[in-house]
């Protein structure tokens, strides 16, 4: 069902996207067939990541995806989960989230359940 939200963000956006999903199921993070049925095909081009992980673990990632990582005008990554394992990246970043949890919510300085867009340099 997120799929669907980011396909309306990206027609939003009107600039030309990559949009990465995982090689295997990681919790409930899309795949290429989730991207696809949502017709994300149809305003982005889509990659996969090469990680089962839950966040983006850089080394796990195909060569292509790390190449476009490091050298993509501007990164937005979504979910909790990229933010815990891409925060310490040294590039410029945003990061569009729930916080779901106490811990997090005193590590990142809002409360449970806020939405967020934080940008991280």
């Amino acid at each position: 069902g997120e799929a669907v939200f980011d396909k309306v963000l990206i027609e939003a956006l009107n600039v030309p996207v990559i949009y990465a999903v995982k090689s295997a199921p990681a919790f409930d993070d899309a795949l290429l067939i989730d991207a696809r049925q949502a017709g994300i095909d149809k305003v982005a081009q889509l990659i996969e990541s090469g990680t089962p992980y839950l966040g983006t673990y850089i080394p796990s990632c195909t060569p292509e995806f790390q190449d476009l990582f490091q050298n993509s005008p501007l990164v937005l990554a979504k979910g909790q989960a990229n933010f815990e394992t891409l925060n310490d990246n040294n590039r410029d970043i945003f990061f569009l989230l729930k916080v779901k949890c106490d811990v997090f919510s005193k590590e990142i300085g809002y409360p449970v359940g806020s939405l967020v867009l934080k940008y991280h340099i």
